[in-house]
């Protein structure tokens, strides 16, 4: 078996969310974080053959770059990853050991905001984060327009940066903490329910991140 490029990206962005991964039996792959407020799943082209763990994915990932294009073979108790005369041989972990994710997606009854969020607007609202040194992802509505921002919630007088992304009759406030945005970059159609949670998905993955409830309001 081989991974394409999609999946190792997949599976970097899925590092930085947890550091262990159970990879499942199939074509779906999940992850979440250990308090469990963020929440990914993608469905990735290739079809592994059965359940392993890894203890440190970035690490499992870093000894695939040792490789062009390897063959990963999926042994009883370990991979082996192998191209022409280059083999390692990567151990599982015990599956107790690591955060295992739910087997069923967050139970949402229904989302009552939805717009689509592109890739440049994404960029754009995470590089202004960083620039303004931001906590919070924020989506708002006033009854009319709904916009993505970022600022401080417990600094009123903070800088802001906002950009208008749809409409909607709710009026809400959705504040997701920095550490909790990690989306791969892409383009997304975004969902928010009253339950203060953010669906967003793009082609083949989907997360569910968990507002910051004190920073949060939805009529």
């Amino acid at each position: 078996m081989k991974l394409s490029p999609r999946t190792l990206q997949i599976l970097k962005n899925f590092s930085g969310i947890n550091k262990s991964m159970l990879f499942t039996e199939g074509n779906v792959q999940t992850t979440i974080t250990g308090q469990k407020n963020l929440m990914a799943r993608a469905t990735v082209s290739e079809n592994f053959e059965h359940e392993f763990a890894v203890f440190d994915l970035s690490r499992f990932l870093g000894v695939l770059s040792l490789f062009s294009d390897p063959d990963l073979q999926l042994e009883e108790n370990k991979v082996v990853i192998q191209e022409g005369k280059q083999k390692v041989e990567y151990a599982y972990a015990d599956r107790e050991m690591i955060v295992v994710p739910p087997s069923k997606t967050p139970n949402v009854p229904q989302y009552e905001v939805s717009f689509k969020l592109s890739s440049d607007m994404l960029k754009s609202t995470l590089s202004a984060m960083g620039v303004l040194s931001a906590t919070h992802f924020i989506i708002e509505g006033d009854g009319e327009n709904v916009t993505v921002g970022v600022g401080k919630p417990k600094d009123p007088t903070s800088d802001t940066f906002r950009i208008e992304v749809g409409v909607s009759n709710h009026a809400f406030r959705i504040a997701i903490k920095a550490e909790h945005m990690k989306v791969l970059q892409d383009d997304y159609t975004v969902e928010i329910s009253s339950r203060k949670i953010v669906h967003m998905s793009c082609s083949g993955v989907e997360y569910w991140i968990m507002a910051d409830t004190e920073h949060s309001t939805f009529s």
